[in-house]
């Protein structure tokens, strides 16, 4: 028995001394990031340089991608992000912040292997759709880029965004005064009437033939104005009763129906990106 207490004594404290020197190791990887944010770019690299062994390591070679990044040291900012990628256990949320801006349009642009190599594992994600569907437009984007058009077609594709529709405008928007104004292919989707539209214009629903390669639909390919109200009309099959969800990126304010039913809006006007809004939604069989 006092073996087995003394044992347990001792696990407890192995346990304890454990924890302390975790919360050390946050401290000091905290005290680094102040001294990032307050552009203090060499007491902030030896702090994090010495937590490279510390349980918190990842968050320290994170930090140093961020201060590398900053300081336009590519290779160095790449070899930290690497680490990081190869050492969480979830790696999308990771993945999905250097997907903007001078770091990745630089590594994308030297046909960087091993980035590929995650955007493809990123593309194949099954537990996190928005990431993958950012993969697959990366990809799509990327092999465009370099004359791939078969492959490009291929990840955009797989982003899974609708691509049938209905179109009809443009309708008055003076001062955004048109966002809660109820045109009538709001109150109802006729194919066939003709509407009176801006500047009393005839207007009528009309099928596109032909999407961007990124499948994004833009209303400026179909209209020759932009400050205005349109309308994008679709039909989609569900074979059984099933939960779904809803997700939309937009350039300017939007209002999503379903049904009939309003289930998403954002009145600001926002030039934002792909899965920015989503809504769950149950579709009927």
């Amino acid at each position: 028995m006092k073996i087995r207490a003394f044992g347990i004594i001792c696990f407890m404290i192995i346990l304890l001394l454990l924890s302390a020197t975790k919360i050390i190791s946050q401290d000091k990887i905290q005290q680094a990031y102040t001294e990032l944010d307050s552009g203090k770019f060499s007491e902030a690299e030896q702090l994090f340089l010495k937590e490279q062994d510390s349980p918190e390591a990842y968050r320290a070679d994170l930090g140093l991608f961020f201060l590398y990044n900053m300081k336009e040291d590519m290779n160095k900012a790449w070899e930290y992000y690497y680490k990081v990628i190869s050492s969480v256990e979830k790696p999308a949320p990771y993945t999905f912040i250097i997907l903007n801006g001078n770091f990745y349009n630089r590594i994308v642009n030297e046909n960087n292997s091993k980035l590929l190599d995650i955007l493809i594992k990123e593309s194949k994600n099954k537990e996190d759709g928005f990431i993958n569907a950012v993969a697959c437009e990366d990809l799509g984007q990327f092999y465009l880029n370099h004359n791939n058009f078969e492959k490009s077609a291929e990840y955009f594709d797989k982003i899974g965004a609708i691509k049938k529709w209905s179109v009809i405008g443009p309708f008055e928007n003076i001062s955004a005064s048109g966002y809660y104004q109820k045109y009538g292919p709001e109150i109802e989707f006729n194919p066939d009437t003709i509407y009176t539209g801006k500047n009393n214009k005839p207007v009528h629903w009309f099928k596109i033939d032909k999407i961007r390669n990124d499948n994004w639909i833009d209303f400026t390919s179909y209209f020759p104005t932009d400050n205005s109200i349109f309308y994008g009309n679709t039909f989609i099959y569900s074979p059984v009763k099933q939960k779904a969800e809803i997700r939309i990126g937009t350039s300017g304010s939007y209002r999503a129906f379903l049904n009939d039913h309003l289930i998403s809006e954002c009145y600001e006007e926002r030039n934002n990106d792909i899965d920015t809004y989503g809504v769950e939604i149950i579709l009927q069989e």
